[in-house]
C-alpha cells in the first residue's frame, strides 16, 4: 500500500522516533551488533551464508520486545536478510492483524 506524501512524511517520522527510542541508532547498539557478527564469523547462524557487516542483520530475542538498550551479546543472532525475514515473518504478520 502506497501512502500519500503527507502520510509518508508522518510515517517516516514515526519510524525514526521508534528507532531512536528503542536504541537501534545508538553507538552502543552498533558496537554490540558488530561484536555479534564477528562472534559468528560473518555467517548466518541459520543457513550458513557468509556476508559482511553491511549484508548481515542481527536478530534480537523477541522477549526483549525490540528494546535494543537491554540487549546483551547472548541475546543476538546473526542472520542473512533472507533468514531474518523468515524468522520475523510470524511476528510481523501478528502485528498487522486488526
Amino acid at each position: 500500500m502506497k501512502l500519500c506524501p503527507p502520510c509518508t512524511v508522518e510515517d517516516n517520522a514515526r519510524r525514526s522516533r521508534k528507532r531512536v527510542q528503542s536504541g537501534r541508532t545508538s553507538a552502543a547498539w552498533n558496537r554490540l551488533r558488530a561484536a555479534a557478527i564477528h562472534r559468528d564469523n560473518f555467517a548466518c547462524r541459520r543457513c550458513g551464508r557468509e556476508g559482511t557487516i553491511g549484508t548481515l542483520t542481527v536478530h534480537l530475542r523477541p522477549e526483549l520486545g525490540g528494546n535494543h538498550w537491554a540487549a546483551a551479546l547472548d541475546d543476538l543472532t546473526t542472520l542473512c536478510r533472507s533468514c531474518h525475514g523468515s524468522v520475523d515473518a510470524p511476528r510481523a504478520a501478528a502485528s498487522r492483524r486488526w
